[in-house]
C-alpha cells in the first residue's frame, strides 16, 4: 500500500479526490431541483449520499488510513473491509467512519456553495480561516504503550527500581520512555500492531476535527457554543472594522438567543467600537432607548421563528 503522493494540502487528494470530483455533478444536480425526484433525508438508502458512502467504502475500507493509497490487490483490499472484534477498536472504527462521512458531505457543501469567480474578500476569509491551533500530530507508541493501566503499573515499579527518582524531574519523562521503548520492542508484532491502529485512528479523527476547524464548520457542542459566544466580540470585531474599511459602511452585528428556559441573550457589535470609544460611537450607549426598541423587536422576530419552527417539528412527527 503506498502513501498517497503530496500536492493537495486537504483532507481528501490523490485517488480519493478523484473519487469525489467525478461525484460532483450527480450530487449537484440532485440538488439543484433540475432532477424532479424527492429529497430524502440521508440515512433513508435513497438519498444520493448513500449510494456515494456505498461505493466509497468499497473503494476505500475503513481500515486504510487517509494519508494512503488503497492496495490494488483485491484480497488485501478486503483485509481493510474487515470490522474489528474488539470493542474499542470497533468504536474508533465507527468513529472514523462517521468522521469522514461527515467531511464528505462537508466537502460537496463548499461545492455547491462556492461562488464563482473573484471574491474581493478573498484575503480577508483566508485569514480569518487560519486555526488557531497547530495540525494535530501523531502520538509516539512508546507514549501511548506506557499509558496503559498493565503497563504503568510495571513501569512505575521499574522507575523505582532503577532509582530514577531521585534525578532531575525535567527528565522524568524522557526515562520513562526509554523504559517503555524497550519493554514495546520485545512485545509481539501483534500489540505493536494494535497500538499503531489506535494512533492512527486518533490521529484521523483529531485531523479530522482540526479540518472542520480550517474549513469553518460549527460545533454542536453546548460548550463549545457557549465559548463561541463568549468570544465573539473580541474574534468578529477586527473583521468588522475590517469590513467597514472595505465597503464605507458603519457595521453592526446583533445576534439574540433564546434558550431552553425562554431567557433572552442580546448582543450588540459595532464596527470601529471598542470600551475605549466615546459614547457617541457606541450605539448601545448613544441611543439606549433605541437599542431597546431594536432588542424588543429582533427578540419578538426570534421568539416567533422558534415558535414556527415548533409547530413545524410537531407537525411533521405526526405525519
Amino acid at each position: 500500500m503506498e502513501r498517497s503522493k503530496g500536492g493537495n494540502r486537504g483532507l481528501f487528494h490523490g485517488q480519493r479526490r478523484e473519487f469525489l470530483e467525478r461525484w460532483v455533478e450527480p450530487v449537484t444536480r440532485y440538488y439543484s431541483g433540475s432532477e424532479k425526484t424527492p429529497k430524502h433525508r440521508v440515512g433513508s438508502g435513497k438519498n444520493i449520499f448513500d449510494q456515494l458512502y456505498g461505493e466509497y467504502w468499497d473503494r476505500f475500507p475503513p481500515g486504510v488510513p487517509i494519508t494512503h493509497e488503497p492496495p490494488v490487490d483485491p484480497t488485501a483490499l478486503a483485509k481493510y473491509a474487515r470490522e474489528p472484534t474488539d470493542p474499542k477498536e470497533l468504536e474508533q472504527w465507527t468513529a472514523q467512519i462517521e468522521s469522514t462521512k461527515k467531511s464528505i458531505k462537508s466537502w460537496f457543501e463548499r461545492k455547491r456553495t462556492r461562488p464563482s469567480g473573484a471574491n474581493v474578500f478573498d484575503p480577508l476569509l483566508k485569514q480569518l480561516r487560519q486555526p488557531q491551533s497547530d495540525p494535530p500530530r501523531r502520538q509516539q507508541p512508546a507514549q501511548v504503550y506506557m499509558r496503559r493501566p498493565q503497563v504503568k503499573e510495571r513501569l512505575n515499579a521499574e522507575f523505582e527500581r532503577l532509582g530514577y527518582k531521585s534525578r532531575p524531574a525535567e527528565d522524568h519523562i524522557n526515562l520513562r520512555c526509554e523504559i517503555a521503548r524497550e519493554w514495546l520492542q520485545n512485545e509481539p508484532a501483534t500489540v505493536r500492531e494494535e497500538l499503531q491502529a489506535e494512533i492512527e485512528a486518533k490521529y484521523q479523527a483529531d485531523m479530522a476535527k482540526f479540518q472542520d476547524q480550517v474549513e469553518g464548520l460549527p460545533s454542536l457542542d453546548p460548550a463549545e457554543q457557549a465559548e463561541a459566544r463568549r468570544r465573539m466580540a473580541v474574534t468578529f470585531r477586527p473583521c468588522i472594522d475590517q469590513l467597514s474599511a472595505y465597503t464605507g459602511y458603519h457595521l453592526f452585528i446583533f445576534g439574540v438567543r433564546i434558550d431552553e428556559k425562554l431567557d433572552v441573550d442580546i448582543t450588540c457589535i459595532g464596527s470601529n467600537v471598542n470600551t475605549e470609544s466615546p459614547a457617541y460611537r457606541d450605539f448601545t450607549r448613544a441611543k439606549p432607548d433605541a437599542y431597546a426598541t431594536v432588542g424588543r423587536c429582533l427578540t419578538q422576530f426570534v421568539a416567533d421563528i422558534r415558535q414556527l419552527l415548533c409547530l413545524d417539528g410537531s407537525a411533521k412527527k405526526t405525519h
